[in-house]
């Protein structure tokens, strides 16, 4: 799909260009964020927009009602949305374990990554949201394992708490591929 943007100079008007040109759902806007993101980071060149899926089977009734993707790419831009300790069944590992659920977190994110054409060498920037920010140190650790030599921008923070009051973290990573 190729946006032609002169025309795009607001938000409600991208998603208009979107929903006719991509022929989505009225509900799909959430996932348009990052594309508007692109365009107002000034990318103009055509883009290729591609929508990962890889929710668990049981899991994907919710894709429709909440209106998401695992992640978004965007020409060279990918975009994972918050990812959730969870097995292919859609239970939470290793229940209480901060460092297991960090883990797990970016194994999945990793594999939406692969998915949308990057490797971990493509992201630059992570979110590792806790429930609890004391115990950073143990979801660093995990990060670190990962990361350590890639050294994308991150950032750790504490919100009040996720769908699943068994959750401790989620993560979400931006990647360019170059």
């Amino acid at each position: 799909v190729i946006f032609d943007f002169d025309k795009i100079h607001s938000l409600r008007s991208f998603y208009s260009a979107c929903k006719i040109q991509l022929q989505l759902p009225d509900h799909f806007g959430n996932n348009l964020d990052a594309l508007w993101d692109c365009i107002t980071a000034g990318i103009k060149l055509p883009v290729v927009v591609y929508f990962i899926n890889l929710t668990p089977y049981h899991l994907r009734k919710f894709e429709k009602q909440i209106g998401f993707s695992r992640a978004c790419r965007v020409g060279n831009f990918i975009s994972v949305a918050g990812t959730a300790p969870i097995d292919a069944e859609g239970r939470t590992v290793s229940p209480g374990n901060v460092y297991e659920h960090t883990s797990r977190c970016l194994a999945i994110m990793l594999k939406a990554i692969q998915e949308a054409g990057a490797t971990a060498d493509s992201v630059i920037r992570t979110r590792i949201m806790l429930t609890d920010i004391s115990r950073w140190k143990e979801a660093a650790q995990a990060h670190g394992e990962l990361f350590a030599d890639i050294r994308p921008a991150c950032t750790f923070v504490q919100v009040s708490g996720f769908i699943s009051p068994e959750w401790l973290v989620e993560t979400e990573a931006d990647c360019i591929i170059e």
